[in-house]
């Protein structure tokens, strides 16, 4: 819908997209991971030296090599003062 292309357009201004390719298709493939998505979005984090990867299904990655956190705890992290203060406001 218009609404998702505009949210993914917005979206986008804030991550970087990253490329696959068949080296990493192969590592997801061989990986200790049950669901090839994560397995694939694992490896592509490693290939490109991400330092986390930020999820809602943290369960889901409990073979990753590299930190895994949710969204919440990426944010209270990274800026935990005005997340704070932000969920202040909203009480």
């Amino acid at each position: 819908s218009t609404d998702t292309r505009k949210f993914i357009s917005q979206f986008k201004v804030l991550v970087t997209v990253l490329s696959i390719d068949d080296k990493l298709i192969d590592l997801a493939l061989a990986s200790d991971f049950d669901d090839f998505e994560d397995g694939l979005q694992h490896a592509i984090a490693l290939n490109n030296h991400s330092e986390i990867i930020i999820t809602r299904n943290r369960k889901d990655f409990k073979n990753s090599k590299i930190p895994v956190m949710n969204a919440n705890e990426y944010l209270n992290n990274t800026y935990p003062r005005s997340v704070s203060s932000q969920n202040e406001t909203l009480r």
